[in-house]
């Protein structure tokens, strides 16, 4: 996703809102209404464009499993970032957010 897409990044008066839904103690963020998005547009006027994203959006979207175990609690595993090798594993600590100084050089784990 680009980030023009995303709440507070892109043009909200191109993009307007999508219409959501707050279930008290749920979520801060609320849910999307059926057809204003994740997959379904059908109730949103796109001539202008689609809705700005938030980041429980994105958490929203198909594609990711949740593994949990035989009891059904959550096992932790959070997978995200996958690299090609070492080097940009390397090269995504020296640069990306909050650097770490010599990364290049450090043992992948120590970063």
């Amino acid at each position: 996703m680009i980030g023009e897409c995303v709440d507070l990044i892109g043009n909200s008066n191109l993009h307007k809102p999508a219409q959501r839904e707050y279930v008290k103690g749920e979520s801060s963020f609320g849910n999307r209404v059926e057809g204003y998005g994740n997959g379904d547009y059908s109730l949103y006027n796109t001539s202008s464009g689609y809705p700005l994203w938030f980041a429980s959006d994105f958490r929203a979207q198909a594609g990711g499993t949740m593994i949990h175990k035989k009891d059904g609690s959550p096992t932790g595993y959070h997978f995200h970032n996958w690299f090609r090798n070492a080097r940009e594993i390397h090269f995504k600590y020296a640069t990306y957010g909050h650097d770490v100084v010599g990364a290049m050089d450090m043992p992948i784990w120590k970063l």
